[in-house]
């Protein structure tokens, strides 16, 4: 049971190391858009990022307004941040249960509209949302 428990650890770390590595280089790819424009001429709007899981406790990945990823472990079963985006910025949340049978869903809202969403369930499920304002 301990080895098989151990299994699942591992696992566990695997994907979200994979999910890390995706946020990082679509981090990258974003960078590389066209800054030529002056970004305070940017039109802007609120963004919020909302993860829900039953049971308790996930751990969450997502783009801040600086576009930074960002990694924390939640003991919640519900989760939101909010910051000012800019017209043409990308925006992504993935999450992932920490626990077996469970349902985990993301969103991301930008100015109160669904942007995007996803969900999951089962054993340490994911899930993920992105997209442009």
């Amino acid at each position: 049971m301990k080895l098989n428990k151990q299994l699942k650890r591992r696992k566990m770390r695997k994907v979200l190391v994979i999910v890390i590595a995706c946020f990082a280089l679509l981090s990258v790819a974003c960078k590389n858009e066209d800054t030529t424009s002056n970004a305070s001429a940017k039109a802007t709007g609120l963004v919020k990022y909302e993860v829900t899981s039953n049971p308790a406790g996930f751990q969450v990945v997502y783009k801040d307004s600086t576009g930074t990823t960002v990694q924390k472990t939640i003991s919640a079963t519900t989760w939101t941040v909010s910051f000012t985006g800019h017209q043409a910025d990308s925006v992504s949340v993935s999450a992932k249960a920490t626990n077996a049978n469970a349902t985990i869903s993301t969103k991301i809202y930008y100015e109160g509209n669904v942007l995007g969403q996803g969900s999951g369930s089962g054993d340490y499920s994911t899930a993920k949302a992105f997209g442009k304002l």
